[in-house]
């Protein structure tokens, strides 16, 4: 099962990759292309708290009820994070070997 990604959505998208650029050469896509995928979204995502530095003093505990952002910068993270899985399935189309036809 999938954390991060909706496994359909992303089937149908990495063959629409394959229709598109390797001419609909790979019309099937292994559980491991999705886990490979789910994995790199979840890389990308902790890379967000890894850009920022360390402070220097330790942070002082937050209740769940005090969120610092709004529904707008969720939605901007949205759409980028969305952006960034569909570089991550085309590269994938894109660099996957013309053996067979599974991703």
């Amino acid at each position: 099962m999938s954390e991060f990604i909706v496994e359909s959505h992303c089937r149908e998208y990495l063959l629409r990759c394959s229709q598109a650029n390797r001419a609909g050469k790979f019309t099937r896509v292994s559980k491991e292309t999705i886990e490979e995928v789910n994995a790199l979204v979840d890389s990308v995502i902790r890379q967000i708290e890894s850009k920022v530095p360390t402070p220097l003093h330790d942070l002082p505990p937050c209740p769940e009820a005090l969120r610092c952002i709004n529904g707008y910068a969720l939605e901007k993270c949205r759409d980028r994070l969305e952006a960034a899985v569909r570089k991550i399935m085309a590269n994938k189309v894109q660099h996957t070997p013309s053996v067979g036809c599974t991703l």
